[in-house]
């Protein structure tokens, strides 16, 4: 019979001289033996599975929640240059500011080369609910000095409080070949003295006569109370009356962050971490031995 439970014992496979001398103590030790070595592994470290998911968790909860708020809307309806006062559509826009696009007093259009045009618009980057009353757009041209300057238009914008920030707006392009063909977004902190590109830098206009949607950077203009914004395009040899750039529904949105809602998840993660350090390493003596 010791011989038979020799053979089924699972530490008896290896080594009959382990197998008889662990037998002589007894059967039952040799059983509870078995039983201890295939548990040891979970008492040791479900713990540590415990920690890490509260961790998981805790971190999740307390991850950093950002506000995304929309802080000029410009739709180009009612033949205006002006954006879309707050409330916004449907009323679901409070923090809209009451902005108007020029035309840059170093590098402008022509004569003509700004303007607002009717049936011409996209739903394309529209606000919810927004409904245009006559799908008008902005429309830009060149020159007709044979030379492709930069043009550009800007408005001005107060991000104080919000870190991130970006502009974006729907655009066309059609006609002979000799529209514009680049466009760049750049921004000023200090009233208009100097200007920044955004990251993105100077982009291809794609020229196919759909609308196309374009988002830029302008986070560097973050926490800013009288940022200025400049778009502008390049490219353009005429204004022939066959080439249009149609620009509608242009959007600056901005994000502020919370800070102390990241500090706490980190404090949250870094205390429970703390509080199962002693058997963290008492688990990694055991493994040692």
């Amino acid at each position: 019979m010791r011989s038979f439970k020799n053979i089924l014992s699972p530490d008896c496979r290896g080594s009959r001289v382990g197998c008889n001398s662990l037998m002589s103590a007894g059967d039952t030790p040799a059983t509870t033996e078995v039983r201890s070595r295939s548990s040891l592994p979970f008492r040791r470290f479900h713990w540590l599975f415990g920690a890490l998911a509260g961790a998981f968790l805790l971190a999740g909860a307390l991850a950093p929640r950002a506000d995304a708020d929309v802080l000029a809307y410009f739709n180009f309806e009612g033949n205006t240059f002006t954006s879309f006062p707050a409330p916004g559509p449907g009323g679901l826009y409070p923090l809209l500011q009451n902005q108007t696009i020029l035309n840059s007093p170093t590098d402008p259009f022509p004569p003509g080369g700004l303007l607002v045009t009717p049936a011409v618009g996209t739903i394309l980057n529209e606000l919810v609910p927004d409904v245009p009353t006559t799908n008008t757009a902005l429309e830009l041209r060149g020159n007709t000095q044979g030379t492709a300057n930069m043009d550009c238009f800007r408005f001005g914008i107060n991000t104080t409080g919000y870190a991130q920030a970006s502009l974006s707006f729907a655009l066309a392009s059609l006609g002979n070949g000799s529209q514009f063909t680049q466009m760049e977004v750049r921004y000023s902190t200090n009233g208009g003295a100097t200007f920044t590109v955004t990251p993105e830098g100077l982009v291809t206009i794609t020229r196919d006569a759909l609308y196309h949607l374009y988002t830029f950077d302008i986070s560097g203009a973050g926490n800013t109370a009288n940022a200025l914004i400049e778009v502008c395009f390049t490219g353009s040899t005429t204004n022939n009356a066959a080439n249009h750039t149609y620009l509608d529904n242009l959007q600056i949105n901005a994000v502020v962050p919370e800070p102390a809602t990241v500090v706490g998840g980190v404090l949250g993660v870094v205390g429970l971490c703390w509080h199962q350090r002693r058997r963290l390493i008492r688990s990694l003596r055991w493994r040692r031995t």
